[in-house]
């Protein structure tokens, strides 16, 4: 599945980068990958602070319109509990 979260840390701070061109979207692989990065981020005693961003031009345009008519894999956390999580 294409899509992904790059982690980079400045100090003590855990910066996650959604990227999944063109637009960031939410799609299966890309919330699975957040919700792993923000699991380790928030569990680790060096990280005081953890920042969501988008690569290149946006944040996020949402969920993955492209994944609509398809059900949600059963290793997938589903987006209302990824947004629970931030």
């Amino acid at each position: 599945m294409p899509g992904t979260v790059n982690v980079e840390r400045r100090g003590d701070v855990a910066i996650l980068s959604l990227d999944n061109p063109p637009v960031n979207g939410l799609s299966f692989a890309v919330r699975a990958e957040l919700a792993g990065q923000l699991a380790t981020a928030s569990q680790d005693d060096t990280v005081g602070a953890i920042v969501i961003t988008g690569k290149d031009r946006m944040f996020s345009s949402g969920a993955d319109i492209r994944e609509f008519s398809r059900p949600v894999p059963p290793d997938i956390p589903p987006l209302p509990h990824v947004i629970d999580d931030i």
